[in-house]
């Protein structure tokens, strides 16, 4: 039989396949009598060939462990896994292509066995090391994820779920947690600019629970905190200072910032209403604005923020 014969009679098949499918989906149960029973017959004939060839192919191809390997690399994760992985050193490996197997910084890989890119390898020796990168870092007296997040420019968030922790507050003094895509992890160290001293503690701008902390948020730094709370609601003064700005800035809204001692600067966006006045002396727990929605907001709240010298730093250090 020549080729043009084969292909012909295949389209001759598809078409009947076509036309059995069309006249099945058109008819309905009562009318089914009217049916060509020929063409009927052969489009279930040739719908069970089809079903079964196709379920015979894919169950192939499932068994296949080069097509497995491709379906699972191209199945999108809810989110990237942490693995601890131990590789043992073999004759002619460096760090850079132990690295590259494993598509990892080298500063990843001496960082977890204190190395340096210099260090020499011997064979049989053990090396441990995350599947991705990033550093381990044993939590210290007076750290926080929000301000190891801010430090660090990595999302809150995301330490928090590839640590398996119930919350971003839920952290134990000696405990060991992977901060990712740092090569060394920064702290607040004692004498930093934010300072656990009673005297640099304020009180609460307003009334109302937190709906948003301090650190990375949607991929982005969120500078201060936000409280949640009814339009109208009072807002404080947090310490005495100097009124610096009053009045609409942009996404902020109506905002009042204050200029305090030792380099603090507070900042009260989106409200309503603001009481005071560039220049006015306000001394804390003073009365300066009302709680609103103005400016880049979802709803009424308080967006409180703290800057030490011109930095954001963490709101809940300063309050009492």
């Amino acid at each position: 039989m020549s080729k043009d014969k084969i292909k012909g009679l295949l389209n001759q098949l598809k078409d009947k396949v076509h036309i059995g499918y069309v006249q099945f989906r058109k008819i309905q149960i009562k009318n089914i009598h009217k049916i060509k029973y020929f063409d009927y017959i052969v489009f279930i004939v040739l719908s069970i060939i089809l079903t079964t060839t196709s379920i015979a192919i894919a169950s192939k191809q499932l068994n296949n462990p080069a097509f497995a390997r491709e379906l699972s690399d191209n199945t999108p994760d809810s989110a990237p896994k942490l693995e601890s992985i131990s590789y043992t050193i073999k004759d002619g490996d460096t760090i850079a292509s132990i690295a590259a197997a494993y598509n990892l910084k080298a500063s990843t890989i001496t960082a977890s066995n204190n190395l340096s890119a210099t260090s020499a390898l011997k064979a049989g020796q053990t090396l441990a090391f995350p599947s991705m990168n990033g550093v381990y870092y044993v939590i210290q007296s007076g750290d926080t994820l929000w301000d190891l997040s801010s430090l660090n420019n990595v999302d809150v968030d995301e330490i928090v779920e590839l640590n398996n922790l119930d919350s971003a507050d839920m952290l134990t003094l000696g405990k060991k947690i992977f901060v990712p895509d740092v090569e060394k992890v920064k702290r607040l160290s004692r004498g930093s600019s934010i300072s656990e001293s009673t005297s640099s503690k304020g009180i609460w701008p307003c009334s109302g629970s937190i709906t948003s902390k301090f650190g990375r948020r949607w991929g982005r730094m969120h500078e201060g905190i936000d409280i949640g709370a009814p339009v109208g609601t009072n807002v404080y003064a947090f310490m005495s200072g100097t009124v610096i700005e009053a009045g609409w800035d942009g996404g902020y809204g109506r905002l009042v910032a204050i200029r305090h001692a030792n380099g603090l600067v507070s900042y009260y966006g989106h409200n309503s209403k603001i009481l005071v006045h560039v220049g006015e002396t306000v001394k804390k727990g003073e009365h300066i604005a009302e709680v609103g929605s103005t400016g880049n907001s979802t709803g009424p709240h308080c967006h409180f923020e703290i800057r030490k010298n011109g930095t954001p730093v963490n709101p809940l250090n300063y309050l009492r």
